[in-house]
């Protein structure tokens, strides 16, 4: 096959106004995932859209390895509840008690549903 342009696990960006911190969600049009580097306004970089990640989550509750967890564009941080949140398809990677700040989560790639 000679069209492929790379295999997708990741996301050439622009950072915006403000720039961005390596490590954190960052949400580019119906796309996902965690910036690979601090970028400063308007430097080029990487978002991962696929892979295991420790990122910030809610604090009020508990998940198991494997549930369904949706990230929460308002507060910038991944969660259990489904409402008003997006949804990539991401799952718990493992379990995360209730008042933990980070949780371990796996994105699969790909862009919000």
């Amino acid at each position: 096959m000679n069209n492929q342009y790379k295999e997708g696990n990741e996301l050439e960006i622009t950072a915006p106004g403000g720039g961005l911190v390596g490590g954190q969600t960052y949400v580019k049009g119906t796309n996902v995932g965690v910036v690979a580097g601090s970028l400063a306004a308007g430097e080029v970089g990487i978002l991962k859209l696929r892979g295991m990640f420790t990122l910030v989550t809610d604090t009020g509750t508990a998940w198991t390895q494997g549930d369904k967890v949706y990230f929460a564009t308002g507060a910038a941080t991944w969660t259990k509840t489904a409402t008003s949140n997006l949804d990539v398809g991401a799952t718990a990677g493992a379990d995360k008690a209730s008042g933990t700040a980070v949780g371990l989560i796996v994105l699969p790639g790909g862009s919000t549903r």
